[in-house]
């Protein structure tokens, strides 16, 4: 699977649409393979984290599957904090 099916894989919306549906505000922190933005959701007003990776990182495989199982924990966690 090429670097653009990997991301499109991963993400709930294109990258594209960020800009439009997230106002991104101060960066929260940064590590080896991405930085996390504190960003303000643009119709619910609801404050977000949003993970941004460089898109060549996801040639690892190892990286690219830890991502992937990542995303599946979070998305089933269910808290108003989070």
């Amino acid at each position: 699977m090429d670097v653009e099916a990997r991301v499109k894989s991963l993400a709930d919306v294109e990258v594209t649409d960020i800009g439009q549906r997230y106002k991104m505000q101060e960066e929260l922190g940064s590590g080896a393979q991405a930085t996390v933005y504190q960003a303000v959701a643009k119709k619910s007003q609801r404050k977000v984290a949003i993970k941004v990776l460089d898109a060549k990182e996801l040639e690892d495989d190892d990286l690219f599957d830890a991502l992937r199982m990542e995303i599946m924990i979070l998305k089933q966690l269910k808290h108003p904090y989070i």
